[in-house]
């Protein structure tokens, strides 16, 4: 079995699926867990057995990941507001026990590799060592040598590390 944990609207997904034809593959929708889809662990003396949507995930030979996302406003659940945290941590620790399974499978795009691989400042590093011109940078969340770092500089890009962006407002839109 291949499980390819990702949106099923992912456009690369049909890319894919259609060379499988003999082969049996889930894919797993981080979505449905938010909107109170099943994702389960169960472990006694016969091991650990794992299901999504009632269906058992054994035998599985390759994991494709490709950075499913969550957001906190996409939470479908009928919880108060004040255990909205709560309750997207807790689905997004359920959803990262995937990540430590099927040790025998080959994964594509290793969530461990995706994640160093999108460190900047190991890209920095990397990128000096192998002989790239690297121009100065300044990672912070100081402000004064954020603008110490922009009054050095007489032209400066300034890039966000975060993944996640402010949705507008009304008032932001005027």
């Amino acid at each position: 079995m291949i499980l390819i944990i990702t949106d099923p609207r992912d456009p690369h997904l049909p890319f894919v699926t259609k060379h499988l034809k003999k082969t049996e593959y889930v894919v797993l929708d981080v979505g449905v867990i938010s909107a109170g889809g099943r994702l389960a662990y169960n472990f006694d003396k016969a091991g650990l057995k794992t299901t999504y949507e009632g269906k058992e995930l054994k035998n599985v030979t390759g994991v494709w990941y490709r950075r499913p996302r969550v957001a906190k406003d996409d939470l479908h659940l009928n919880i108060r507001p004040d255990y909205r945290d709560y309750a997207y941590g807790a689905l997004q620790k359920i959803v990262s026990q995937l990540y430590t399974l099927f040790d025998d499978a080959v994964w594509v795009s290793n969530l461990y590799a995706i994640r160093r691989a999108d460190n900047k400042l190991l890209q920095l590093r990397v990128a000096e060592q192998l002989g790239f011109n690297v121009p100065e940078s300044c990672f912070t969340s100081d402000p004064v040598a954020a603008e110490t770092f922009v009054n050095k500089h007489r032209k400066a890009i300034v890039k966000s590390l975060s993944d996640e962006w402010p949705k507008p407002t009304k008032e932001a839109d005027r």
